[in-house]
Formats: structure tokens, sequence, C-alpha cells
């Protein structure tokens, strides 16, 4: 498994995988700077960053068909669960490092004076939410469509994330978000993104399995 998450990280860093990530941070830190807000908080750290870290399943997977890596880690003495788990447990790690990014943003927000602690760390916590929630659809429907369709899916559902995000600048207050107590909705969440991230990994075993039985 762990050879499997080393060579994940080595095709991450290829140099056209690494322009991609340096542009989601240049995006990220954009926003930082063009929207000192709330606005600009709760679009860096519950959307931009968190869903930008299930993008390393769509690069291992297009590099792995290219050289036909799939089909030859089947002849690795594992099972075709502990493949799959190893993909997700390599995507888990690279979330982790953009919500560390994101929370280095939360606190930027904090101590410039844009936000209060709590405020902004529900948001922070909503990113965790969102990005896990986003990642675990994503792999399945990685598993489910291939590389080419399901980075078509990717990228429709960030798109549409964004398109929505931004027409609620016109008509949502988000300080009306902020400034409610939402502990009880972030534990739904978190319950709801560890069952969602589950259901994916159950999803995409099953996927997985059936394709190359």
């Amino acid at each position: 498994m762990r050879g499997i998450i080393y060579k994940d990280y080595l095709i991450a860093f290829l140099p056209k995988n690494i322009i991609s990530m340096l542009a989601n941070i240049i995006v990220s830190i954009g926003i930082v700077i063009f929207f000192p807000n709330y606005y600009g908080l709760a679009l860096t750290v519950a959307l931009a960053i968190p869903v930008s870290g299930s993008a390393l399943l769509q690069m291992t997977m297009e590099q792995d068909e290219q050289s036909n890596f799939d089909k030859m880690q089947l002849t690795f003495p594992m099972t075709k669960k502990q493949i799959v788990l190893s993909k997700y447990i390599g995507g888990l790690m690279t979330q982790s490092v953009f919500y560390l990014f994101s929370l280095v943003v939360t606190l930027y927000y904090y101590f410039t004076g844009v936000a209060e602690f709590i405020p902004a760390l529900q948001l922070w916590i909503l990113g965790i939410i969102v990005g896990l929630i986003f990642f675990g659809i994503c792999y399945t429907g990685f598993y489910l469509l291939g590389n080419k369709k399901g980075s078509i899916m990717y990228m429709i559902f960030m798109v549409a994330a964004a398109i929505i995000y931004i027409l609620s600048f016109f008509n949502f207050d988000v300080m009306s978000i902020v400034n409610v107590n939402h502990n009880i909705l972030l534990m739904i969440g978190i319950i709801l993104a560890v069952m969602t991230l589950i259901g994916s990994y159950i999803l995409s075993v099953k996927i997985y399995t059936k394709r190359y039985s």
C-alpha cells in the first residue's frame, strides 16, 4: 500500500501537476487579496481550497492509464480493497495538507481583524465537511466513469459550486451564516461527511472489483 501511495505522490510532483496545484494556490491567494471580508473567507476556506484537494486521484489515474500501471498493480500481492484504500489514504493525506493551508488563511483573516475567531473557525470546519463530501463523490465518480469522464464530472462540480457561490454574493448575507451558532449543524455535517467517505469507499471497491474481475 505504501508503494502505491509513494508512487502517487511522485506523480503529483510532475511539472504539469505542480503547475496545476500552484494555480489553485494562486487563485486562493487572489481571493484573499481582493476579498478581505467574510465573503472572501467563506469562499476560500469553505469552497476553493477544500475542493482542490480531490485532484490527486485524477492526476494519478491519468498517468496510470497512460503507463498501464492500473493493470500492472493488479499483479501486486495486494487485494483490490487495499489498492483502492491506498488511493483513498493518499488522497486524504493530500486533503489534509490543503486543510492546513486553509487554516493558515483562516488565521490570517482573524489576525487582520476581518473575522472573529469562532465564526472563522466554524467556516474552516465547514470547509473540512465540504471537502470530504466532495472528495467522496469525486473518487467514486472517477472509479465509475474513468479518468476522462471523471475529469469532466470534476470540472462540472467545480464550476457549478463556484457559480452558485458567486451568485449568492448578490442576494445572500454571509454574515447571517457566520454569526449563527451552527455547532449542531457542523456535528451533523461531520457525521454526514464520514458516512459519505465510507459509502464512497465501499462503492469504489465494488466498482473496481467488478471492472477487473
